[in-house]
């Protein structure tokens, strides 16, 4: 009954939606990805196999559609040639907790959020093969000075 804030954090289900539509509390998501760009699971394998020199986390207020709710906030870092996916990860963890603070403190002011424009859904279960397909094919066409990535992704 006194529940005014869900948070959540590395949840794979969608909420339902009679859970979001109470208006008794507000519910935000943890989300390792820059929306509305990085949509969907597991992008840190998608940063890396698409050659990103940034990722970073959006915390934002969950709604009917997967990661479209209005931006709190997002916290930003610099991925190099070097890191792994692994690494990326880890990075995005890390630094989940700043971002969460900040969140809560713009909702304590009674912030509203910021619209989402349109952006890019990546299907979080890439292969291995997939991402090494991909970060070959990002690699080449860096060096070669081709602006072209292969992206696969459906546009929302």
């Amino acid at each position: 009954k006194n529940i005014f804030l869900i948070i959540s954090l590395g949840w794979d289900k969608k909420i339902k939606s009679n859970i979001i539509n109470k208006n008794k509390f507000k519910i935000i998501n943890c989300h390792s990805g820059i929306l509305p760009m990085y949509k969907g699971l597991a992008l840190y394998r998608h940063c890396w196999a698409h050659f990103e020199n940034e990722f970073g986390v959006t915390i934002h207020f969950i709604d009917k559609k997967i990661d479209n709710g209005k931006i709190i906030y997002i916290k930003k870092f610099k991925v190099s040639f070097f890191d792994s996916p692994k690494k990326i990860l880890i990075k995005a963890s890390e630094i989940t907790y700043i971002a969460l603070i900040k969140s809560i403190k713009k909702l304590d002011n009674n912030y509203k959020g910021k619209k989402q424009k349109k952006g890019r859904y990546f299907l979080g279960n890439i292969t291995f093969n997939t991402m090494i397909k991909y970060r070959i094919y990002n690699f080449f066409s860096k060096i070669s000075g081709n602006k072209k990535k292969y992206l696969p992704f459906k546009r929302i």
